[in-house]
Formats: structure tokens, C-alpha cells, sequence
């Protein structure tokens, strides 16, 4: 029973040593191929990661230095050839005239109306915990401004734009006039400042 039990030990120590030690070093070899293969060479780029917060953009087709875009200004002096400005109070319904000979299209007027404001100063509240003084800003009532286009050969109104007196209250305001012909514009006011610019199409 001894001798049988000695064999029996011997047989597992040797099936171990030849048939289990060759299977740890074999999966302990694949395991280091692996780690081996999903290491970047020196230099190679670092994959991106591919959590849901990271934002890539592609700023392949960007220039470095893009050349710079051309002005506003530069734009409306190619488009528009300026023929009349006026910059001055208008009081007294005063009038000024102005004709062209329209023969490249559009009559372009533009026009910005300061009007005069009136300051003061209110009680509010009288007679109670909470009463105060608070300071007043308001537009003149009988500041008015308004651009009247007639046809300069049979005096019909061809379009006309203002502010206030039953105009808008925008103070910048603009409008076209299409057709080619000859054209006078009154321009009267009282109790502002405008400031009116009027154009042609370039040739």
C-alpha cells in the first residue's frame, strides 16, 4: 500500500512538471505578445479618445493666416456712388432741394434723425413712505422730419419716408427709388438734427 501510494504521487508530480508547467508558460507568453502589440512605437500618434464628452474638430481645410475679407464700406463705394450729404438742424419747417438726373438706378437715400429731447424731473409717489424724484427724457412733440421724392417734370410724388407726424419713429431709416428719370427731393424738419445721405448706382 506504501509503494502504491509513492507511485501515485510520483505520476502526479511528473504529469505536472511535463503536461501543466509547457500550458502556464505558453498562456503567460500570449499574454505578453498581446501588451507588446497595443503598445505605440515611439512617435506614433496617440489614438483619440472616444468618450461621449470629446468634441474633434477638423481644421484641415482652415488657412493659417486667411487673407482678410473685404470691409462694409469698401463693398457699398464699389456699389454706390454718393452724390448729396447734409448734416445740420432743421427748425421752422425748413426746407432744403435736391435734383438728380437718375440715369443709373437706384436713388438711394439714407437718413438719421436726432431730435430734440427735453429733460426734467417728476415726485412720484407723494405722500408716501416710498416717494421720490425721478428724472424725465422726452422727445420734442413737435420734432418732425420727412424725404419726399418727386418726378422733376410733372411734380407726382414717386415715394417719401419720415419721422414722427404720422411717419415712423425709427430715427435711421432708408429707401430706393428704381427707375431711372429726373428727380427733385425735399427734405424739411423741425426740432432735429438730421443727418442725409443720398446715392446713385455706379456705372
Amino acid at each position: 500500500m506504501v509503494i502504491a501510494g509513492i507511485v501515485v504521487v510520483l505520476v502526479i508530480i511528473a504529469g505536472v512538471y511535463f503536461i501543466g508547467l509547457p500550458i502556464i508558460r505558453g498562456s503567460s507568453g500570449t499574454r505578453s505578445t498581446l501588451q507588446q502589440a497595443t503598445t505605440l512605437p515611439t512617435g506614433a500618434l496617440t489614438p483619440f479618445p472616444t468618450s461621449p464628452s470629446t468634441k474633434i474638430s477638423d481644421t484641415s481645410g482652415i488657412a493659417t493666416n486667411p487673407t482678410p475679407s473685404q470691409t462694409y464700406e469698401e463693398k457699398y463705394t464699389e456699389t454706390y456712388n454718393l452724390v448729396y450729404s447734409v448734416n445740420h438742424a432743421f427748425n421752422g419747417g425748413q426746407k432744403e432741394i435736391f435734383t438728380q438726373d437718375l440715369i443709373t438706378p437706384p436713388l438711394y437715400i439714407k437718413f438719421n434723425i436726432t431730435p430734440k429731447m427735453f429733460y426734467g424731473e417728476r415726485t412720484v409717489d407723494i405722500g408716501l413712505s416710498s416717494e421720490h424724484v425721478v428724472n424725465l427724457s422726452y422727445i420734442s412733440p413737435d420734432a418732425w422730419f420727412k424725404v419726399q421724392v418727386y418726378d422733376a417734370d410733372n411734380g407726382m410724388l414717386k415715394d417719401e419716408q419720415g419721422f414722427n407726424k404720422g411717419y415712423s419713429i425709427m430715427t435711421i431709416q432708408e429707401f430706393m427709388v428704381r427707375a431711372p428719370g429726373n428727380y427733385r427731393v425735399e427734405m424739411t424738419g423741425n426740432d432735429v438734427t438730421a443727418e442725409v445721405r443720398i446715392l446713385t448706382g455706379n456705372s
